[in-house]
């Protein structure tokens, strides 16, 4: 008996020791882990966090990927990081261009790529982002510097000292009154804000109606008033940077990226896509398609909005890109004009044109607009849409189709471009079937200079026709490829359940 008390003795001994070991290990695993998590974190950066500022909890993801073979491919792999409201600029709003995202942001569902930002000839910032982990978004940001005259005057108007606490100030301007907004009273704004612009903006040609009608975009509780933060956003988006305005305006209406919203003084659009400068060396075929879709494009901004012509007066390269299943889009609206179409001249199957419409044609009726007092803007504008479809045609031959050694200015000295970097070597329509090489080098020649009234439409349409057709055998042979692909899985399903049903005897 006495011997069966002290087995029991020893065996509670033996395992209170093996207890405390086995906590002992497991005590020095996690530290062990922990110490190596903390110096992964102090070589690199925080994975995350959630700034706390006048009791409003703003948490952005951030996705940091190490450098990519192709810069426009996302990796597998990314991970969270960091961003301060000096990215956001949440903390700005109202003096921003709005909230729509900003519950997203905080839950985390959108992360953004800070490590390979690609800079504008607009001054604008783009970043690659990801929505939910898997749909691609490009993120729009502009560097505090576009905002330091805007800041300054809605700290003097609200009789304030520079450097206000521009969020309190604006609800005290101007800005937060609905009077504001007629269209005289925006462009005034606008030159006032951009005193060394020559080019040409959406204020341009801009009426009462087309104002009201922008200004309705930014109801962002639809509940059809017009609240004080509204007002600001609007004012801030259309002084600053009217695309916000342009991509809720014509998402699916024309070509361009889908908008998603916005949270502070960001932009979230639709992303995962290829430059079309990425194109110059794809097979002909796929090149003629692409050409075909642009054309396509400028005629769309013609017809495709009921109330408004849509110029674009400079096309480059920069003003495309294509998405993965080869979709050209308009990703850069910086530039572009909006023109109600009830006082403009209405555009006929030949263009409206009745005369030969070349450099100094085009170079007179800028410098005309660009200088017409408040009186005569709507005389002027009535004649844009009709000189400003040649300059786009003009523009996108010579820059973006053709890119010849020869280069005519357009715009004279009376409009510079933004200082736009010099495109590819080659133009999209290079190198092609050598049975209508000289037939499309001289249609390009035509769109560029023409000789006859009327000719640079003509060109257009004979050219777009040849473009079709050439796309359309491209297809052709892609459909005839698939189809004998399919025959040739069909036979090799039928052989294997052939052999299924009968072996071969190995014996």
């Amino acid at each position: 008996m006495a011997n069966q008390r002290w087995f029991r003795l020893l065996l509670r001994i033996y395992y209170k020791r093996l207890l405390l070991l086995a906590m002992f290990v497991t005590l020095a695993v996690v530290l062990f882990r922990q110490i190596h998590y903390s110096k992964l974190l102090t070589a690199e950066e925080p994975m995350y966090k959630a700034l706390q500022e006048d009791d409003r909890i703003i948490e952005i993801d951030m996705a940091l990927n190490k450098p990519d073979v192709h810069k426009h491919k996302y990796r597998s792999n990314h991970r969270l990081d960091k961003i301060t409201d000096s990215v956001s600029f949440f903390s700005k709003c109202p003096v921003c261009f709005g909230e729509e995202l900003c519950s997203d942001v905080r839950e985390g569902f959108l992360t953004i790529e800070l490590t390979h930002p690609i800079s504008t000839p607009n001054g604008e910032i783009l970043y690659r982002g990801k929505k939910h982990e898997s749909q691609d978004v490009t993120v729009k940001a502009f560097p505090p510097s576009a905002f330091e005259e805007f800041e300054k005057f809605i700290c003097q108007n609200a009789s304030m000292n520079v450097g206000c606490d521009v969020a309190v100030a604006a609800l005290k301007s101007v800005l937060a009154k609905p009077d504001t907004f007629s269209a005289s009273a925006l462009l005034k704004s606008y030159k006032s804000f951009h005193p060394y612009s020559k080019s040409l903006s959406s204020h341009s040609c801009m009426t009462d109606r087309q104002a009201q009608t922008l200004l309705q975009l930014f109801d962002e509780n639809h509940n059809g008033k017009m609240e004080a933060n509204e007002l600001i956003n609007f004012y801030t988006a259309l002084m600053i940077i009217p695309e916000k305005a342009y991509l809720k305006l014509l998402s699916g209406v024309v070509a361009i990226p889908s908008y998603l919203g916005s949270c502070g003084r960001l932009l979230f659009t639709e992303g995962g896509l290829q430059p079309l400068s990425n194109y110059v060396d794809e097979k002909w075929e796929v090149r003629a398609e692409l050409g075909s879709q642009i054309l396509q494009i400028i005629d769309d901004f013609q017809h495709a909005h009921s109330d408004m012509f849509l110029i674009l007066p400079e096309l480059t390269y920069e003003h495309f890109a294509v998405t993965h299943d080869n979709r050209v889009l308009v990703v850069d609206l910086s530039d572009l004009l909006l023109v109600d179409k009830p006082h403009s001249s209405a555009l006929d199957d030949e263009g409206g044109f009745e005369e030969v419409c070349n450099e100094d044609c085009m170079t007179r009726h800028l410098a005309k607009l660009l200088a017409a007092e408040e009186k005569e803007v709507e005389k002027v504008c009535a004649d844009v849409p009709r000189h400003g479809v040649q300059l786009m045609y003009a523009t996108l031959c010579q820059e973006v189709l053709l890119v010849s050694e020869t280069r005519r200015d357009f715009f004279g000295n009376s409009f510079k471009g933004r200082g736009r970097s010099r495109p590819p070597v080659k133009g999209l329509l290079h190198d092609p079937p050598e049975n209508e090489s000289d037939k499309i080098g001289e249609l390009l020649e035509d769109c560029i200079h023409e000789s006859t009234a009327g000719g640079r439409w003509q060109a257009i349409q004979a050219l777009d026709d040849i473009l079709i057709l050439q796309s359309e055998n491209e297809r052709g042979d892609e459909d005839e490829e698939d189809n004998v692909k399919e025959d040739k899985e069909e036979e090799e399903e039928e052989d294997d359940d052939h052999e299924a049903a009968y072996p071969r005897d190995f014996a």
